[in-house]
């Protein structure tokens, strides 16, 4: 509110006081919890946008929207840096923006402690689900005003939700929103390659295989004119990667086999450590596929390491859990127990509930392996009741 009226917090707090002391609106939601908020009553929502109509000066609605467009982004690009840590992002920081106050986030970087840091990446990854919504309106608004570079920009805090929460039914669209505006936009051809890149997934996620072929076709055509950067370098493995991940879901895993390790060499000789990591996870994923557990086991427990090593709380869950999985079938049972508990922990942390139920998958494997029936039982229904809230059982 306080982004939308831009005149500060005091003349916010004031506005929400009169409301209060009008009887319009009961504040104390905000007044006593950390992320307190309310809702408007449907009557009043209606006043306010037929006042909004009656009174509002040219261009003012506008501009108030702007200011509001450009407060989420913020709050989201400080979200997504502390819930995924340094990653590939092809947009500028947007500057703070004043007269309105930050979301309660607090950097994991400045924590001493390393469990408070988690706690803090923890609470970055819950922003982002919390606010999804926030987030895909204000990414559709921005391309509605034809405020592009917010729009396509946007789409870099979604894409950190969207892992942790790949069946979101709506992300498709918002991600081919954001495609269309850094297209439209025509003058930044790492945010056209990222952004095709970005609904690619979403599209073969949601089984749409040759739609989304079809913008990786777009985003290969893109890598060839880019430059030497370092990030530029980043993107074009990125871009391969994503063509061995959509090998992989067709079923074609020896061409993703391919595609993996050119983009690891690829990542190599940058060097960019957290996509030599990830592109061990990748492989480390298909030769399970191709039926190399042993392969697998290796190349995850590589992963794994580097995964922890540089903090990075997602991908730690998932080589582990992936790697669960690959000593569950060298028979390294009780091993294979533990990583996936603590995936499941992870994933249950960040809120994401298909992760979690993937983690239950295996660990129902694992205890039939250990002749625990029941308990398999127990976690293969757990799994099914989260898939079930997605519509997805």
């Amino acid at each position: 509110m306080a982004a939308l009226l831009g005149l500060g917090d005091e003349a916010c707090d004031d506005a929400l006081q009169e409301l209060n002391r009008a009887g319009f609106l009961d504040i104390r939601d905000l007044l006593h919890r950390e992320n307190g908020r309310i809702r408007l009553p449907e009557w009043l929502g209606d006043h306010a946008r037929r006042r909004t109509r009656l009174d509002a000066a040219d261009g003012e609605l506008a501009t108030a929207q702007l200011r509001f467009v450009r407060w989420v982004l913020h709050q989201g690009q400080l979200a997504d840096r502390f819930a995924a840590g340094p990653r590939l992002t092809v947009a500028d920081d947007v500057l703070e923006r004043e007269g309105a106050p930050g979301a309660l986030l607090e950097n994991p970087e400045e924590a001493t402690d390393p469990a408070v840091a988690e706690a803090r990446k923890l609470r970055a990854a819950r922003w982002l689900y919390e606010e999804r919504h926030t987030l895909f309106a204000c990414v559709r608004l921005a391309h509605a005003r034809g405020w592009d570079e917010e729009a396509w920009q946007l789409s870099e805090p979604v894409w950190t939700f969207f892992l942790d929460h790949p069946h979101q039914t709506d992300v498709s669209e918002v991600f081919r929103t954001a495609n269309e505006a850094a297209v439209r936009a025509g003058n930044n051809i790492p945010a056209i390659v990222r952004t095709y890149s970005q609904l690619a997934r979403s599209l073969w996620q949601s089984g749409r295989t040759d739609e989304a072929a079809d913008a990786l076709r777009h985003a290969a055509a893109g890598a060839r004119m880019l430059g030497d950067s370092v990030r530029d370098a980043k993107l074009r493995a990125s871009v391969v990667e994503f063509r061995g991940t959509l090998n992989g879901v067709r079923g074609d895993w020896t061409s993703a086999v391919r595609d993996f390790e050119e983009s690891r060499e690829l990542h190599r000789a940058i060097p960019n450590p957290y996509g030599e990591m990830l592109l061990n996870y990748r492989l480390g994923e298909a030769h399970l596929k191709l039926g190399d557990p042993q392969t697998a086991a290796e190349l995850l427990s590589v992963a794994h390491a580097t995964a922890l090593t540089q903090g990075r709380a997602r991908m730690t869950g998932r080589t582990g859990l992936a790697l669960g999985q690959a000593l569950r079938l060298v028979g390294r049972t009780a091993e294979a127990r533990g990583f996936v508990e603590a995936s499941l922990e992870a994933a249950r942390g960040r809120k994401s509930d298909l992760g979690a139920a993937g983690a239950l998958d295996v660990l129902a494997q694992v205890a039939d392996d250990e002749g625990n029936t029941v308990e398999a039982e127990e976690h293969r229904n757990a799994a099914e009741e989260l898939r079930r809230r997605h519509g997805l059982a």
